[in-house]
């Protein structure tokens, strides 16, 4: 029928990418230990629970909220809108990336 207006794409499938929040994991798991401090003394001064940042860093777990990572930061002594910035490319789920090479390669046709 016409009056539904036109046909709508397929919905795509988004999924998180977990490798990348292998990489954001270890990333804050090496900082830690570069600075030669414990897990659950960085949980505690970042308001979580050990078991959560043990699963933020081995990448089973999302990076955390803005609130916790500006937290990490600082116990980190890393830039917050760098660490910020990495933890919001590391939740991005997998259609983020596909949509956006979609749209590149249809600007060059």
């Amino acid at each position: 029928d016409p009056s539904n207006g036109p046909p709508q794409p397929a919905p795509v499938k988004c999924r998180p990418v977990k490798a990348n929040w292998r990489w954001f994991g270890a990333s804050i798991k090496a900082r830690r230990e570069e600075l030669g401090l414990r897990q659950y003394i960085v949980a505690d001064k970042c308001g979580m629970q050990k078991g959560h940042l043990s699963g933020i860093e081995n990448g089973a777990t999302a990076p955390p909220f803005p609130d916790k990572v500006r937290k990490l930061a600082r116990v980190l002594k890393v830039d917050e809108k760098m660490l910020l910035a990495a933890s919001w490319w590391a939740k991005r789920p997998s259609c983020i990336d596909t949509e956006a090479l979609k749209a590149v390669m249809e600007q060059g046709k």
